[in-house]
């Protein structure tokens, strides 16, 4: 399949059961609008052939596999993660739905990160307030994601002033550091952060990590939601 009739097809095919897909410039992290690419697949496997093609072109690509997105349906691999990351996506994908329904209120490089914050904190006090979930669970999930950003935040600062080479070297060290921060997490954790890192996944990683830490000032413990949308849109 051509690359013009992959755009086509993507555009059709709206969000259901689509394969996220993540291009980026080779020498840079940023996206090539002129592609005109969807950020979702109709496939999986058309999604790598693409990414096969473009990175031939000299591109970085990176085909993200989710179980939970707001568009999904329950699936096999969705209902086998621990119960700790299955609340996780439930609430951040119920952010993700509330925007829709507050008409997008907050950019798009906001929301990922202010999704994460809530799942992560009200996962945490879900678990606490009900019993339903394990707590000393809730709160490793939590802090084994918070490592990572806080480590790829570090990584993404280092990458952007390095020579080629020495980006081969930093995208070596965190593919081996994300397999050994997540390696006591659970699968879910595994599945979402362990790939190989190239420019693509530092892309992918801007929206949940780059404005994590400010967000999570922002909503504070008193969860006050529409307070942090104000603080969020607020934001340069």
């Amino acid at each position: 399949m051509s690359l013009q009739t992959f755009i086509r097809t993507g555009r059709r095919s709206g969000r259901t059961a689509c394969t996220p897909f993540y291009i980026s410039y080779g020498d840079h992290v940023a996206r090539d609008t002129s592609l005109h690419i969807p950020a979702y697949c109709p496939s999986e496997a058309l999604a790598h052939a693409t990414a096969a093609g473009l990175t031939t072109r000299g591109y970085h690509t990176l085909v993200y596999k989710t179980a939970g997105m707001s568009s999904a349906l329950l699936n096999p691999k969705l209902l086998s993660y621990p119960d700790e990351a299955i609340a996780f996506i439930v609430f951040h994908e119920a952010i993700h739905r509330n925007m829709v329904n507050l008409g997008h209120p907050i950019a798009y490089r906001f929301e990922e990160s202010f999704a994460d914050v809530v799942a992560n904190y009200a996962c945490v006090r879900f678990a606490r307030q009900t019993h339903l979930l394990d707590t000393a669970a809730a709160i490793r999930q939590r802090d084994i994601f918070e490592r990572a950003y806080v480590f790829m935040n570090r990584q993404r600062h280092l990458l952007d002033r390095q020579p080629p080479k020495a980006k081969e070297r930093i995208y070596v060290r965190c593919t081996a550091t994300l397999i050994r921060i997540t390696a006591g997490g659970n699968q879910f954790q595994k599945d979402r952060m362990n790939y190989p890192v190239n420019n693509a996944y530092f892309l992918r990683m801007e929206d949940y990590a780059s404005h994590y830490f400010i967000i999570r000032r922002l909503v504070g413990g008193r969860f006050d939601l529409r307070s942090a949308i104000d603080g969020i849109k607020s934001l340069p």
